[in-house]
């Protein structure tokens, strides 16, 4: 969906817990400025930050048992969100888009969407999971894809779209079987 003010927000990095950057994806501290415009509540700390975002420590530990290294991990996949922006209301509550006033979603997927398409093609994949339903949802409309089956690119080549569930803590499926479900439904993903 979009970066949490406890992930991404903090390292750059889709699903950004700060531990799991810095340990697994190698991302070493930088000196960071908060912006003039940031909610108080939600400072940029970087690397600094102490609280985990779960959903990152979820993920990025999983790839890291499967694949072993971050170098095998990148191999294989690369982690994008679909709307790399960080979104906070009044009270400093992170707003996914799909809570948008339309008049303000609409522009902001479209610019999404691109955004997207333009990954697909710089990167040249051949297959989408969407980390979520949502995630699944608007690779679909951004690829032109039904319900079932392949999108196409920008560039005419047919992608594959599949979905694994999201490691959200707010998420039953997620927090099924101490995990288990979740980590089984992701690899079963992966290796299919």
């Amino acid at each position: 969906m979009n970066p949490g003010p406890w992930g991404m927000a903090q390292t750059g990095v889709p699903f950004g817990a700060t531990e799991v950057a810095q340990s697994f994806l190698k991302i070493e501290a930088r000196e960071l400025e908060t912006p003039s415009n940031a909610h108080p509540k939600r400072p940029i700390e970087g690397m600094a930050l102490e609280r985990q975002e779960i959903s990152g420590t979820r993920l990025w530990n999983l790839m890291k048992a499967h694949f072993g290294t971050v170098e095998n991990t990148f191999d294989n996949l690369f982690v994008v969100n679909h709307c790399p922006l960080l979104l906070l209301g009044e009270t400093g509550k992170n707003i996914t888009p799909n809570n948008l006033p339309s008049a303000i979603m609409s522009p902001l997927l479209k610019a999404c969407d691109e955004h997207l398409l333009d990954v697909i093609d710089i990167i040249g994949v051949t297959r989408v999971i969407g980390i979520g339903k949502y995630a699944e949802q608007r690779a679909r409309l951004a690829l032109g894809a039904g319900k079932t089956g392949s999108g196409t690119s920008k560039d005419g080549r047919s992608i594959r779209i599949d979905t694994c569930w999201h490691p959200s803590p707010a998420s039953p499926l997620a927090n099924r079987n101490d995990g288990e479900d979740w980590r089984k439904n992701v690899i079963n993903c992966l290796e299919n």
